[in-house]
């Protein structure tokens, strides 16, 4: 009987080997040229109060800097991914792309031009874990330059002040 070889991955950190495997949130991210944005948002995710997660970048043909920041993130941190695509499809191919490789047992969706709550994602746990549910969404809140784009929400119109259940 031949020796077995370790696994490739027996060299990496345990610490490193636990994050990937305790991925409970795959967070994924469509991206088309947003270079200008791309930092920030990714730099958000990563103030999570939660790490029990990892994002897929899915960039959708971008000619500006976007895939070179996200894979500058990939070598910093192994909870990121970066895929890529020769042309643009959109939004949705994008994601789509993203989410056959998600592997959480949530998923999320952050923008290249989003930023996230440092506790979103606890929170939405949290929530989810009280009601028992299958799905959760949350709001967003506008905010900007220009004058009255800040401060107004998606849901607000709603007036919701409590979870609402959908049965």
């Amino acid at each position: 009987m031949q020796p077995t070889r370790p696994p490739a991955w027996a060299s990496v950190s345990s610490s490193l080997v636990e994050t990937v495997l305790a991925e409970r949130i795959t967070v994924i991210m469509a991206n088309w040229c947003g270079a200008s944005y791309l930092a920030a948002a990714i730099a958000s995710l990563r103030r999570q109060t939660v790490s029990d997660w990892r994002l897929i970048v899915s960039d959708d043909g971008s000619d500006d800097d976007s895939v070179a920041i996200a894979q500058d993130f990939a070598q910093q941190d192994p909870r990121v991914e970066v895929l890529t695509a020769e042309k643009s499809s959109g939004p949705a191919t994008a994601r789509n792309r993203a989410l056959e490789r998600a592997k959480g047992e949530w998923v999320a969706i952050l923008d290249s031009d989003d930023l996230m709550h440092p506790e979103r994602l606890e929170r939405m746990l949290e929530g989810a874990d009280a009601l028992g549910a299958d799905v959760i969404a949350d709001d967003m809140v506008f905010f900007g330059t220009d004058p009255g784009s800040g401060g107004r929400t998606l849901l607000e119109p709603m007036s919701l002040v409590a979870p609402l259940e959908i049965t």
